[in-house]
């Protein structure tokens, strides 16, 4: 049954977001840090080829279709939040050095910002990757080296460690941080 909130329609649309979305988010990053050059043209074009590469993966389409609206919930949550806090009388300031500088916030913001790169990421191709992860242990001695490599990345051993050493890493930049905060 069709109801008024029926956006199944916009699906057919997906792709055509996608590339304003690159497009737009690739154009605004090269004009805010004048990587190549300062000319506008020049970025825009840059921004124009790459969102065209993107719909010519639908997997990449795929990622950004689930990807965008998680954020954009999440910014209104923010959004929301900074509200309630403006309401009870926090300033200004601590917002601004809450985003920009090296608060619990800012960190807080990028591991939440990469869960769901991670997840949308294993959502998307992670059916590709079961040939890497299942199908018994490798012995080495066997000519598909692409499973190889896979079974090896993707072995709890190994996605352990890179798990403590992620964790190892922000640990030290927040003890870093604290030393040169008191000197």
């Amino acid at each position: 049954m069709t109801t008024f909130l029926d956006i199944g329609l916009l699906e057919s649309f997906n792709p055509a977001f996608s590339f304003l979305f690159v497009w737009v988010a690739v154009f605004a990053i090269l004009e805010y840090t004048k990587l190549f050059t300062e000319n506008k043209g020049i970025h825009a074009f840059l921004a124009l080829l790459l969102a065209i590469m993107t719909l010519l993966s639908g997997k990449l389409v795929s990622l950004i279709s689930l990807m965008a609206p998680i954020f954009v919930v999440g910014m209104i949550f923010l959004m929301f939040l900074f509200l309630i806090y403006k309401m009870f009388g926090v300033e200004e300031k601590w917002f601004q050095e809450a985003i920009t500088g090296r608060s619990a916030a800012y960190y807080w913001v990028i591991l939440v910002s990469i869960v769901i790169l991670i997840g949308s990421v294993a959502y998307v191709f992670g059916p590709n990757l079961l040939a890497f992860t299942q199908g018994g242990a490798t012995t080495g001695n066997e000519t598909d080296v692409g499973r190889n490599i896979g079974a090896t990345i993707f072995h709890p051993k190994v996605l352990g460690f890179i798990f403590i050493m992620a964790i190892a890493i922000f640990t030290i930049m927040q003890l870093a941080s604290d030393i040169k905060k008191k000197s």
